[in-house]
């Protein structure tokens, strides 16, 4: 009999070691799964979001992009969607949700949310949806755009040097 009371105590601890380093690796998913880019723009981040996304993914998403902005002082985040298919998006709706949360969050902080990389697909479903979360997005077709409109807002040129 102390030998099964030893190995039920045993079976604990290893039970509770593994909810340790599954804790572990969903933080560092989480650190990975939206990841911050600097751009050469001052004050201006690249976030290039993949994967499927559902409601608590947003939630994360959202927190993660505005502690990251107001902790490293942005004022334009660019949010980069061309690795999101039809497939990651799930429902129309909480996609129309997230961004709406997500733009309204970083407004208030006085963040400008830039929006890239929808697909055609992806694009004609929002139009049709009828969301209208989506009629006051800013939105270009990739972040070469975005960066090239934020350099003429800000009257920036690149230069070359002989």
């Amino acid at each position: 009999m102390v030998t099964n009371v030893s190995e039920v105590e045993q079976l604990k601890s290893e039970i509770e070691e593994l909810k340790k380093k599954l804790k572990e690796s969903e933080r560092l998913i989480s650190d990975i799964s939206v990841p911050m880019i600097h751009s050469i723009l001052p004050e201006t981040a690249l976030v290039p979001i993949t994967g499927h996304l559902y409601p608590e993914r947003y939630e994360m998403i959202t927190s993660k992009i505005v502690k990251l902005s107001a902790a490293d002082n942005i004022t334009n985040i660019v949010i980069d969607f061309s690795g999101i298919g039809a497939d990651e998006i799930g429902d129309i709706d909480n996609f129309g949700q997230g961004i709406k949360t997500l733009t309204s969050s970083l407004s208030l902080m006085g963040v400008q949310a830039i929006f890239t990389g929808f697909s055609p697909f992806v694009s004609m479903q929002l139009v049709t949806s009828g969301l209208t979360e989506m009629k006051d997005i800013r939105a270009f077709t990739s972040f070469r755009a975005a960066l090239a409109e934020l350099m003429k807002e800000k009257k920036l040129k690149f230069q070359t040097q002989d």
